[in-house]
This record gives C-alpha cells, structure tokens and sequence, in this order.
C-alpha cells in the first residue's frame, strides 16, 4: 500500500477504523511516518515508527476487546491535516467495561516539533 497516494483523511480513517479495530498491526505499520511527533498537554514526544507499534501492541494486551468510532471527522483542503472526535469502548483483561473519547489532529506534512 502506497499512503504517499492516499488522501490524508482516507489514511486516518484507514488507521483508526481498520487498524485498530482489527488489530492489524501490519496496516498500521503500513500508515504510519518514519517517525511521528505526538502533543499532549505540556508533552511532545517523538517516536519511531517501531515505538509507535509497540505502544499499539502494548494497548492491545491490555484490553480483551476494544472498538474505535469515528463521530467527526474533518480534513483541510490543503490535503495534510485531520481531526477527529472519537470514542472508544473496550474491556480491560479482568476489569469492566471502559470508555473513552478524544479529539485528535492528525498533520500529514513534513513538519516537526512545536505547534505553530
């Protein structure tokens, strides 16, 4: 699979729907950077593209299932950047149900470090 010529949103979409909801690690290692740069609050952390699949694998041992909805998603007209609202639903090997929702901002470009 070429992501280069794929819309920025289809790789996302690709990435959260069919990646993880199937966990299939070998699309995720297929969609994801070299490297990429994550922001969190007050954190900005760059990770291979190694550490990124090992933090997926990771996640994945801790849950027995889990699923990812995309409520929203919005792509720039530029071609390079993402949102999403999503929510999430899994059970926790030995533990109830959880939930989780966030927004995130994918950028498809060349670009590292700080937001500008």
């Amino acid at each position: 699979m070429n992501t280069a010529a794929r819309p920025a949103r289809e790789v996302v979409e690709a990435y959260n729907l069919l990646a993880w909801n199937n966990r299939d690690l070998a699309l995720a290692a297929q969609l994801l950077a070299d490297t990429g740069v994550r922001h969190d609050a007050g954190n900005v952390q760059t990770l291979t593209r190694s550490q990124a699949m090992q933090g997926i694998a990771d996640t994945w041992k801790l849950f027995t299932t889990s699923r990812f909805e995309l409520n929203l998603v919005v792509a720039g007209d530029d071609g390079q950047y993402v949102a999403v609202v999503y929510q999430g639903t899994g059970t926790l090997k030995g533990r109830s149900d959880v939930r989780v929702g966030a927004i995130e901002v994918y950028s498809c470009g060349h670009q590292q470090g700080v937001w500008a």
